[in-house]
């Protein structure tokens, strides 16, 4: 990714969120693609053109974000994934990254800590909240759910 470029894939059902989230991206130099129908979303992973960045709503409307990255990745999806929320217990933060997330944002941030975080992911590094990582360090393992 060049500089403030590259492509976003934002996935989540307010479109009020969707449409702030693409001006704030765009502007920045972002391209971006909105979605949200979580089942459109996943029709678009499995297509091209790739994105470079999936900023995913933890907080979807039949399901979470994590449900979405499972079945994401065993459709075959293993692109970089930037969770946004407003808050998560720290079993969903663990569970989260068993999936292989490249990190977590809180929405009610400001602009610029977003850009950051979409940066990073996109160059390979991981992002994560320092109001979210401090609780989950706390958990050491989860069991799987049947």
């Amino acid at each position: 990714m060049d500089g403030d470029t590259g492509s976003v894939l934002l996935i989540d059902e307010d479109r009020g969120v969707l449409q702030r989230s693409a001006r704030v991206l765009e502007r920045a130099g972002f391209a971006c693609v909105t979605m949200a129908d979580p089942g459109e979303a996943m029709d678009r992973l499995q297509g091209s053109p790739a994105v470079d960045v999936v900023l995913l709503d933890f907080d979807l409307e039949d399901s979470t974000g994590t449900q979405f990255i499972s079945a994401a990745r065993a459709a075959g999806y293993a692109g970089k994934i930037l969770m946004v929320t407003a808050g998560m217990t720290p079993v969903d933060v663990t569970v989260a990254r068993s999936l292989g997330i490249s990190g977590i944002f809180l929405k009610h941030n400001q602009p610029r800590p977003l850009l950051e975080a979409i940066r990073t992911v996109a160059e390979g590094g991981t992002w994560m909240d320092p109001k979210i990582e401090a609780p989950a360090k706390s958990i050491t393992r989860v069991s799987p759910s049947k």
